[in-house]
């Protein structure tokens, strides 16, 4: 699942409200996280400001690029497939909706089963950048809670 953080940007410059940019990119969120999906945040070339503009406890949480609170998310309310075979394996997550989780906020009701929002186990959210390794740390800077990330150059060999 994609979040294209580039047409957020457009959108909002070309004055679509911000509230509707911020519901489109929950639903994805929610969407990623009910099935146990990675969300991939591509932000192509443009410094998508999230720290103070694109993000919201009931929207878009900044705890989505915290890889320790999707860990502890996974572990506590992240329920394996049916299919799993093995016992063990299939853990049998806690409901999300109403919980104390920076996850919950985002929920909607009508997005629950009966009040019960249980999402599958392996969500995830990967950041990507065009941006070249000397000029991420410069342009993101106060856009991403860069405490919270783990950045990763690809390499690539020489012809």
């Amino acid at each position: 699942m994609v979040l294209e953080a580039k047409k957020m940007v457009l959108d909002d410059r070309q004055g679509k409200a911000r509230s509707d940019v911020l519901e489109q990119a929950r639903k994805l969120l929610v969407k990623a996280m009910k099935l146990g999906k990675t969300l991939y945040v591509r932000l192509s070339n443009t410094a998508c400001d999230f720290n103070n503009k694109f993000s919201g406890a009931d929207t878009l949480p900044l705890a989505m690029f915290d890889a320790q609170a999707i860990a502890t998310f996974n572990d506590r309310f992240g329920s394996a497939a049916a299919e799993v075979g093995d016992e063990e394996a299939r853990h049998v997550g806690a409901n999300l909706w109403g919980a104390d989780s920076p996850f919950a906020a985002v929920l909607r009701e009508d997005e629950t089963d009966k009040g019960s929002f249980v999402p599958r186990r392996g969500f995830e959210v990967v950041l990507c950048t065009h941006l070249g390794a000397t000029d991420f740390l410069d342009l993101l800077a106060g856009k991403l809670p860069m405490d919270k990330l783990q950045p990763i150059a690809a390499v690539h060999p020489r012809s």
